[in-house]
This record gives C-alpha cells, sequence and structure tokens, in this order.
C-alpha cells in the first residue's frame, strides 16, 4: 500500500509471507564424520521449510534528477526454525580408529553400542588413559550434529539511503554521483544466538561517473561481525572441563551456553571499481577489480580472538559486452 503525501514524498507499507525450503545438504540424511571418528554432521529430511511474515514500512522523498532519501523499518518473524541437536552415536569403527587425544572432545556412552541422546564428555579427574580404557571397550561414540525444527526467531531493522546525481553542475561534471546506504538489523534465534549470516551494521557506497558514453565507479562495501557456523570449534570451556557437561542445545539443563564453539567472520569492508565505454550502440568495452586493497578473511571466536586467517587476493577482469 503506497500513500502519497506530495509530488516528491511517498510512505509505502508492504506485508508477505515468504517460504523457502531447506537446502539439500540439509536435507539428506547422509552422514559426514571427520577422519578421528570423534565429530560429524548428518542432515536430515524431516525439516520443515523456513516461513517469514514480514512488514515493511518506509518513507522515500524524490527531488532533482534521480535523487532520492529514504528511510525504512522492517520486522521479520522466521518460523520452522533449525536450531542443531548433538547426540552420541555408538559406531563399531570406533574401537579400532577412533582418535582419542583430544580426549575432552570425546563423547561417553553409558552402554556399549547403543547411542543416546545425551552427549557426555569427560570429567575433570578423568584423563587420556581413561578415555582410550573406554573406547578400548566399546563405550566411546561419535558427536553427531543434526539441524532440527526449533522455535521462532525474528528480525527487526533500520535502513536509511541517500542517492544524487549532481546533474546541475557545468559540463562533464554533471555526470558525477553519489549512492549510499546503512542498515541496521537484530536478530535472534531460538537459542538466543543473532542469525546466520546477517550483521548488527551494514554500509555501502558508491561514487560513480558517467558522461558522454562512459561510466566509472568506485565503490565500497563494509559489514560488521556476524555469526557463520555455530559450533565450528572444538571448545571446552573451564566449567565443563570441570564438570563435564557441553550443553549448547538444551536451555532448560545445567550448564546451558548456546555460544559454544560460534564462529564467526570479523568486520570486513572492501573497494571495488569497475569502468565502461560504449564503443557504439552495440559494444561496450567493460573492466572490473575486486577487493582493490587485498582485505583478507578472518574468522573470530566468541572472545573475538583470530583463530583462521584467508588471504583474499585482488581480482581483475577486462571484456566486451555486445548487444544485438
Amino acid at each position: 500500500a503506497t500513500y502519497t503525501l506530495n509530488d516528491e514524498t511517498i510512505i509505502r507499507f508492504a506485508a508477505a509471507k515468504v517460504m523457502r525450503r531447506a537446502e539439500f545438504g540439509e536435507l539428506s540424511p547422509a552422514l559426514s564424520v571427520d577422519n578421528s571418528l570423534v565429530t560429524g554432521t548428518q542432515g536430515s529430511y524431516q525439516l520443515d521449510p523456513y516461513r517469514v511474515t514480514q512488514y515493511d514500512l518506509s518513507a522515500e522523498h524524490y527531488f532533482g534528477d534521480g535523487g532520492l532519501i529514504s528511510a525504512a523499518i522492517f520486522y521479520k518473524d522466521v518460523k520452522s526454525f533449525t536450531v542443531s541437536s548433538s547426540s552420541c552415536v555408538a559406531d563399531g569403527d570406533t574401537i579400532e580408529g577412533q582418535n582419542v587425544t583430544e580426549y575432552v572432545n570425546v563423547c561417553l556412552l553409558d552402554t556399549a553400542g547403543v547411542s543416546q541422546a545425551n552427549v557426555n564428555y569427560a570429567t575433570s579427574d578423568q584423563d587420556l588413559a581413561y578415555v582410550e580404557a573406554q573406547r578400548d571397550a566399546g563405550l566411546t561414540g561419535i558427536v553427531i550434529d543434526t539441524d532440527v525444527n526449533g522455535g521462532s526467531g525474528e528480525i527487526v531493522g533500520l535502513e536509511l539511503a541517500y542517492q544524487q546525481q549532481f546533474s546541475s553542475l557545468p559540463g562533464a561534471w554533471s555526470g558525477l554521483g553519489i549512492s549510499t546506504n546503512y542498515t541496521y538489523a537484530d536478530s535472534e534465534q531460538p537459542d538466543g544466538n543473532p542469525l546466520l549470516d546477517i550483521s548488527n551494521n551494514t554500509f555501502n557506497g558508491q561514487i560513480y561517473w558517467e558522461y558522454e558514453g562512459l561510466q566509472v565507479r568506485l565503490a565500497y562495501n563494509w559489514r560488521d561481525k556476524y555469526l557463520d557456523t555455530q559450533d565450528e570449534k572444538r571448545v571446552r570451556p573451564v566449567g565443563a572441563l570441570a564438570t563435564g557437561v557441553y550443553n549448547r542445545t538444551d536451555p532448560t539443563a545445567d550448564y546451558f551456553d548456546p555460544t559454544l564453539g560460534n564462529n564467526y567472520r570479523d568486520a570486513r569492508g572492501q573497494f571495488d571499481f569497475s569502468a565502461s565505454l560504449d564503443v557504439n550502440e552495440n559494444i561496450t568495452l567493460v573492466a572490473n577489480a575486486v577487493n582493490l586493497t587485498g582485505e583478507p578473511i578472518r574468522q573470530i571466536t566468541e572472545l573475538d580472538s583470530i583463530w583462521k586467517y584467508s588471504e583474499a587476493d585482488r581480482r581483475f577482469t577486462v571484456g566486451v559486452r555486445g548487444r544485438f
């Protein structure tokens, strides 16, 4: 629904229900186990689709030749959410092939050969020799993480945008323009963690120049830290080392901490450059440069310490685009 305040200003409201099915890898029941036979993952064909009810309210003010200032607030209610559930799965191969060097990460079975929902680890007074003996007796299992449908989550946020082409400037300067937007999003999963892949703050800005068939753009994209994966790292806080209880999935049980093993993508910004030249109505020469400053990708823990560092090189491409 839209309401026109005047010739330059519009108020918009939107409501929608949307659905997205789980990824194929999430639905596949295939097991993936590490070569130490300590941890693994498994999909589930029983996952329901993600269902979202969302609302948006925005105000847009237009001015000049393509100028815009806008502000929007949004709310998204996410149903059929997925949360990770862990279990200790018995497997006959563990007796001969399981590496228990990192014994604090090896789950212990109550009964040999019988899988169980509870994931128990060695306590502070149980050492490597104890876990080795348990393994030899068939009393160790593999920690398998499986996504299951949980409660609901939500996203609430604000978006601001501004763009303007300075067409009133003389000559070639009239092709100069700017476009920016900023988004704040606060999200929460049923377990208290933020949603995956959603930063609290995101900014995008570009300066461009378009004149007589030549287009040049310099863009900067930045986003702050966001949750990349859950239970990625094999961590044991001091409490878990003392009690043997590692609980990141059951809020009703003791020592619940949903952040255990969280893996975050650190804040990162990069510059990208693009240019094109219209040779004629049919042929355009194009060139692009991505990540001009060679910004790396840093994975960080819940305590903001870097545990994984990846180089990200500059990429340059040139090409010809034809229209017929």
